[in-house]
């Protein structure tokens, strides 16, 4: 046989072509570049505990719960001050508190002088949960609650209080730092009703009414802190929360939410 100049036997061409073949076939692997936290991961004690914490701490900050999202890379920063991501990633977000907050005080302020008080107390209360010391946000919603007050109790008291012999038969005088006493419990048991703080606020307003038996307007919210107090307590604490139903509707007999709830639990 006559071998032509230039081409390979044949052995050596098969061979050659079934390697070429296997190697256009074989998958190339790609390692994924790991970053510095996945590395300095590996070397902590309680990795799994800090993957964790890390995973919500983004979670959090991809959803905008910054308040959150605070509190766990402080805790992430604390434990690994090592870790440049998780010092980076509490300042992010206590930037974007710092943002949001501004941003709500503004229009909190220009809600108020539009006269949307209950759009501003909202915009206040979101601003006190994303930083629950701020103190302009809290001086903004007691003045809110004050004019509210104002405007609901303090008109009927003055007109009952002008006849001089109901003035004169009537309960000894009263100091003037008592009266700012009630009325300071008043405006922070409003302000407590806002956050959820019911128990608080069921505590307060019970001091204000027993020093104000006369004020139907107090009544009638600390019917309404018993009520949500006892909604709240509804699934853990049966019977507090019938006690607070019956206290409720004593208050204010006009309560239909706590009168159908006295309704219910009476059903067979």
């Amino acid at each position: 046989m006559i071998r032509q100049r230039g081409m390979l036997p044949r052995g050596l061409a098969v061979a050659a072509c079934a390697l070429l073949a296997a190697c256009s076939q074989a998958p190339i692997v790609e390692r994924e570049p790991e970053s510095a936290t996945t590395d300095a991961l590996r070397g902590s004690p309680n990795a799994a505990f800090e993957k964790q914490q890390r995973d919500r701490a983004r979670d959090l900050s991809q959803q905008g719960y910054f308040g959150e999202a605070t509190v766990a890379w402080e805790v992430l920063a604390l434990l690994r001050p090592d870790v440049p991501e998780y010092a980076e990633g509490l300042r992010h977000a206590r930037s974007r508190i710092e943002s949001r907050v501004a941003q709500r005080l503004q229009q909190a302020e220009q809600a108020r002088k539009r006269g949307e008080a209950d759009q501003a107390s909202q915009l206040y209360l979101q601003v006190l949960s994303d930083d629950p010391l701020n103190a302009q946000a809290a001086d903004a919603l007691r003045a809110i609650e004050r004019d509210r007050n104002k405007r609901n109790h303090l008109g009927k008291l003055s007109r009952l209080t002008l006849t001089k012999n109901s003035m004169a038969a009537a309960q000894v005088p009263r100091s003037a730092s008592e009266s700012a006493v009630d009325r300071n419990d008043l405006e922070h048991a409003n302000l407590l009703m806002h956050q959820g703080e019911y128990a608080e606020a069921v505590r307060l307003l019970e001091r204000y009414v027993k020093a104000n038996p006369q004020d139907e307007g107090a009544r009638k919210s600390l019917a309404e802190a018993c009520y949500q107090q006892a909604e709240r307590l509804a699934a853990t604490e049966p019977k507090t929360a019938a006690a607070l139903y019956q206290r409720a509707l004593k208050l204010d007999p006009n309560h239909g939410s706590a009168a159908r709830r006295i309704r219910q639990s009476t059903r067979p």
